[in-house]
């Protein structure tokens, strides 16, 4: 935890064209047997993207391990180019179906970075923004970025999900023996709770914008 601290403090100056899907299937081996049993969707207008090295792994391993500890089943990616606020953003949106996050988590994302030391250590526990969260809040900030937390309807999501235009559009497992298994997406599935957690990371489009849209 300490490492993780002291990497997201520095200053990330080598940055490397990432893949999207590669990365995020990477994570979910990370995430080890807790991933098991879950869906892990995924929906991109790009498949690459320019970033700091370890950036991107640092912002999808946070988020899923805190679905997956919330009791998550489905986990959906969402990448996209949108206006928000008069700009545009490239903005990845990462769901779960577990029953979204309490009153206190919203909060939290509003405080002052200015925190006592002591805050981090109560962030961990139920009921805060989680210190693995507060490290992505951070990240984003250091590209100009913002990270927002919401409630959402997950039908909605999957309906979102589905409207994406391009072909990276997939839904994996991870298996008992630790390999990833390429689901077909089927417009009818079911989520197992109609509320969930959705953690939106808006980041520079000119992060997107050396790759070919798909």
């Amino acid at each position: 935890m300490t490492n993780i601290r002291r990497w997201a403090g520095r200053s990330q100056a080598n940055e490397t064209r990432v893949d999207i899907s590669a990365i995020y299937q990477q994570c979910i081996l990370l995430l080890g047997e807790q991933a098991v049993g879950v869906n892990f969707w995924l929906a991109s207008d790009y498949q690459h993207l320019t970033l700091p090295n370890l950036l991107l792994d640092q912002l999808l391993i946070n988020s899923m391990t805190n679905a997956v500890q919330q009791g998550a089943t489905d986990i959906m990616l969402r990448c996209q180019a949108e206006e928000h606020d008069g700009k545009q953003w490239l903005v990845l949106y990462l769901s779960d179906d577990a029953g979204g996050f309490d009153q206190a988590q919203l909060k939290a994302q509003h405080l002052p970075e200015n925190l006592p030391s002591q805050y981090a250590a109560q962030s961990t526990k139920a009921g805060g923004l989680g210190l693995g969260l507060m490290i992505c809040q951070r990240l984003c900030k250091s590209l100009r970025g913002m990270m927002q937390l919401n409630n959402i309807d997950t039908e909605h999501e999957i309906e979102q999900f589905y409207q994406v235009m391009s072909s990276e559009q997939h839904r994996f497992k991870r298996s008992l023996n630790g390999r990833i298994q390429l689901l077909q997406t089927n417009a009818n599935y079911q989520l197992s709770n109609t509320v969930g957690a959705q953690i939106s990371f808006y980041l520079p489009l000119s992060l997107a914008n050396n790759d070919e849209k798909l």
